[in-house]
């Protein structure tokens, strides 16, 4: 009798030291994430040698990202920006590392039997709702520009820019429409 106490004894403080050291390594594990959520649950175990049951609480952490991405949206599709005083069309396609695809729509590359429109590449960065843009293809005739973030839309000077899934002369010409 005396021989199950103590193996039942020793069995519990093993499960105790397993449950501790996995607790303390989960912990460990998940202290570099930025939001944590405790939860814990109760589990009944059954000793067979003693035939006595034992309840224990074990914690648990759940790990939740809180950095989500707001601008993410800009880098689906293309962006389309139209100066119609002058018959330009700029497409934007952004880069997840603060390079863009710019692509230049005018009457001088897009008239003729072989429209041809150009396309280079834009850097740019974010700051608040700001997209700014500090080089740009040459083509472009500009030096910077800086757009608007507002509801899950870009604005230039106020107005929405024309959103398309991709950069060619159709999406452009339906700018002007």
């Amino acid at each position: 009798m005396k021989k199950n106490k103590f193996l039942t004894m020793v069995f519990i403080v093993v499960i105790l030291a397993v449950t501790a050291a996995v607790a303390v390594i989960a912990v460990n594990n998940n202290n570099n994430q930025s939001t944590t959520q405790a939860q814990s649950s109760e589990t009944e175990t059954t000793a067979s040698l003693a035939g006595s049951v034992v309840k224990s609480t074990t914690a648990k952490k759940t790990t939740e990202s809180t950095t989500a991405d707001k601008s993410a949206y800009i880098r689906k599709g293309v962006w389309y920006l139209v100066d119609a005083d002058n018959e330009i069309c700029y497409a934007l396609d952004f880069n997840t590392d603060g390079k863009a695809v710019v692509a230049y729509f005018s009457p001088e590359n897009i008239e003729g039997f072989d429209a041809q429109y150009s396309k280079g590449e834009g850097v740019y960065e974010i700051r608040s709702n700001k997209i700014i843009f500090s080089k740009l293809p040459k083509v472009t005739g500009l030096v910077s520009l800086e757009l608007e973030m507002k509801d899950s839309s870009i604005l230039y000077n106020g107005k929405k820019l024309k959103h398309f899934d991709k950069i060619n002369l159709d999406n452009a010409l339906k700018c002007f429409e």
